[in-house]
This record gives C-alpha cells, sequence and structure tokens, in this order.
C-alpha cells in the first residue's frame, strides 16, 4: 500500500497504521489527484474514504 500510494504525482509522504486501518498521505495539491488514490487502493484491494486534514 505504501509503495502504491507514494509513486503516484503528488505525494510526498506516507505513513500507514494497519492496525487502526489508517494511512496518512502529505500531498502537494495542485499534482495530487484524490480519485486516482482511491483508484489506486482499490486495485490493490484496499477501500478507502478520502478524509482532508483541517487546515
Amino acid at each position: 500500500m505504501k509503495d502504491s500510494l507514494s509513486s503516484l504525482p503528488g505525494v510526498a509522504n506516507v505513513t500507514v497504521d494497519f492496525t487502526n486501518k489508517i494511512a496518512h498521505c502529505k500531498t502537494d495539491p495542485e499534482k495530487f489527484n484524490s480519485e486516482n488514490a482511491l483508484e489506486t487502493l482499490a486495485g490493490i484491494g484496499f477501500s478507502a474514504t478520502l478524509v482532508e486534514d483541517a487546515k
């Protein structure tokens, strides 16, 4: 999962907590495509929901 997310354009850093089923990604919003990320995760067998951090 980490390698798949890390390889996407605009992803700067990925941390995965498998125990709590959470992945955090630091992204460049001008390069990152959230739909692409969700499709990538689905393609490797993970369901995902996009949650944006409060600014």
